[in-house]
């Protein structure tokens, strides 16, 4: 029942009310004695007290969204939440985090917060991203020789349905977490102590990130391997390339090791040149025309580890998270001493083995 609704049926009341009390005579009939009179005076003003309280209630919007989104500072939003629910908590939105401008519809405030090491992990930026409310996320995913994208192109028609099968991959949420105790003291004496360690703790839950998701591509189904353990070659890059059906070229984007990628900086192939060349227009780097990108969170390059990737990544890799990271600042913890903590749920998973191949350097 909504507040249109209360004050409906104590409108409905009080008329009532005040029909009993338009004839004299009737009332007076009905009513034996003063007493009657008196205890009937008593309710109808004690209607008439609760609808004016009712009246002066403002209309019913989503404050909590209004008042979420003008809060600036993580301080403020603690200040807020323990006036609210009495503990000192705040809900970041990830996504509006990661982007340079507003997002749209966001119900939940940036604080003043900067996701730089969110937007640092590459594979957070190419892969596909769902948002999930659960903890884990099933998707069908086709394996085999047989695929529509690569049944012409690659296999030259020669496969036929029955050479694919179609599977379930499922993608688990984990909680990402970190935490860090300050003395009390820091708190007392430091401006800005909040704002501080939620950009820190938020810095280090997405360094946490960005490894598990160095694990997910190490573990892509297919790939090759470099000629020497020594190093990378033109060749190995180029086979790495063209390994990648046709059709996920298209949109390929070359992920690199900073190992890998400073080898690269110095290939040439017959005297032409860097075949690395920066995009002024777009402000990459490309190879062979297509996009590279760093990934500083990957192994070095030395005989065993994988050291790059390439292909169609939004095809290749979903990433499911839930969409908000949770700050909170605690003082029940050691003597003398307040925790913040933050924690967000994040999973990976390969859904289109066609779509990657990673380069691993020779054993």
């Amino acid at each position: 029942m909504d507040k249109d609704q209360v004050k409906e049926i104590l409108e409905s009341i009080k008329a009532s009310a005040d029909e009993k009390f338009e004839t004299k005579a009737e009332v007076e009939t009905k009513i034996e004695t003063k007493a009657d009179k008196a205890e009937l005076e008593a309710v109808k003003e004690a209607i008439e007290a609760v609808t004016a309280k009712f009246d002066s209630i403002p209309a019913i919007v989503n404050k909590n969204e209004e008042r979420s989104l003008e809060l600036k500072s993580v301080n403020e939003a603690f200040v807020k939440s323990f006036e609210e629910k009495g503990e000192y908590s705040a809900d970041i939105e990830v996504k509006a985090i990661t982007q340079t401008a507003p997002v749209t519809g966001s119900v939940k405030p940036v604080l003043g917060l900067s996701g730089d090491l969110f937007a640092a992990n590459p594979v957070r930026m190419l892969a596909r991203k769902i948002d999930i409310t659960g903890s884990t996320v099933t998707l069908p995913r086709k394996t085999g020789s047989y695929n529509a994208a690569v049944a012409n192109a690659t296999n030259k028609g020669t496969k036929a349905s029955g050479d694919s099968a179609v599977a379930e991959v499922v993608i688990t949420a984990r909680t990402v977490n970190a935490a860090q105790d300050v003395t009390t003291e820091s708190q007392e004496d430091i401006v800005g102590l909040d704002q501080f360690y939620a950009e820190d703790i938020l810095a280090e839950i997405a360094a946490k990130e960005a490894m598990e998701h160095v694990v997910a591509v190490e573990a892509i189904t297919n790939g090759v391997t470099t000629a020497a353990n020594t190093g990378v070659t033109f060749a190995d890059l180029n086979t790495l390339i063209h390994s990648v059906p046709v059709q996920y070229r298209q949109n390929g984007v070359l992920m690199l090791s900073t190992d890998a990628m400073a080898a690269i900086r110095e290939l040439d192939e017959a005297g032409t040149g860097s075949k690395l060349i920066f995009d002024p227009i777009e402000a990459v780097d490309r190879f062979m025309g297509f996009r590279v990108v760093e990934n500083g969170y990957m192994a070095d390059m030395t005989a065993g580890n994988v050291i790059g990737a390439f292909g169609n990544w939004g095809r290749g890799l979903v990433l499911a998270n839930r969409k908000t990271a949770t700050l909170t600042r605690s003082n029940v913890t050691k003597l003398g001493h307040i925790s913040y903590y933050g924690e967000m749920r994040s999973g990976i998973g390969e859904v289109d083995t066609n779509a990657l191949r990673k380069l691993t350097v020779k054993a």
